[in-house]
């Protein structure tokens, strides 16, 4: 679970998410510059600094990414700080050498390579000319049913052993096999366990120190000064005319 610290001003909004992974931070360049976080620096957006994303060094040496965070407002940023050696890979496997030129990664439910068109057929998963761009074929992406067919009409997924071949960077192309709903059960279910060690696992590292202790110590003082000032004022009613029932019964008067 997250712990976080915020505040109601929107002016002023600050929020500290303490992850297995990291640290998650959003609130306005002010106070993020305020904990030590892109100080003299244009944020993404800002005449002079980048479109999407500035990339900067915490004050603990950690990396630190810095993105609008627009479901927080328009003038609310996100710092996102993540802790080394707590990577978290997605998907099943990592990519592993299968043969020539070729690499293969397993994923939920397609085993996948990635290789040139010469590697792809050579290693025959790929009949020759059945990629994307070559004389007859899609441009982006091809299908092939398990038959070896193209589809007719909308590309759709028909089972295992459907194979779907996309363009990649470079001349590469990646090739995407549908396998059984079985094998792909197993594989979801060994994804899940690996997330719940992984998780169980981060949790028992030593964190660093957070580096918004200055702030919250000074939002605490503001508020006691505030709380301070209060004073309950006891006030009179306004006494307004109106038509009273007399009470009933034996002991009224």
């Amino acid at each position: 679970m997250a712990s976080s610290n915020s505040t109601a001003n929107p002016d002023e909004f600050f929020e500290y998410n303490e992850l297995v992974w990291g640290d998650l931070i959003h609130g306005t360049k002010h106070l993020l510059q305020k904990i030590g976080i892109g100080i003299g620096m244009a944020f993404p957006g800002e005449e002079g600094g980048p479109k999407r994303t500035l990339n900067v060094i915490d004050p603990r040496g950690f990396r630190c990414r810095i993105r609008k965070s627009w479901h927080s407002g328009p003038d609310i940023f996100c710092a996102s700080i993540q802790f080394p050696g707590r990577e978290k890979s997605f998907g099943v496997g990592d990519w592993e050498y299968f043969s020539p030129g070729i690499q293969r990664k397993e994923m939920f439910w397609t085993d996948d390579f990635m290789g040139t068109a010469e590697a792809l057929v050579a290693a025959g998963l790929v009949p020759a000319g059945y990629f994307p761009g070559f004389p007859g074929m899609r441009k982006t992406r091809v299908t092939i049913l398990p038959n070896g067919s193209l589809p007719q009409g909308s590309e759709k997924n028909h089972g295992a052993g459907t194979k779907l071949i996309e363009r990649c960077a470079g001349k590469k192309y990646r090739l995407s096999v549908t396998i059984p709903d079985e094998l792909g059960e197993q594989r979801l279910a060994l994804s899940w366990r690996a997330d719940e060690v992984w998780e169980a696992k981060m949790k028992s590292l030593p964190r660093p120190p957070r580096i918004d202790g200055p702030l919250r110590l000074a939002r605490s003082q503001a508020a006691d000064v505030r709380r301070s000032a209060l004073r309950l004022i006891w006030s009179r009613p306004k006494f307004v005319p109106q038509f009273n029932i007399p009470p009933q019964g034996p002991f009224a008067r």
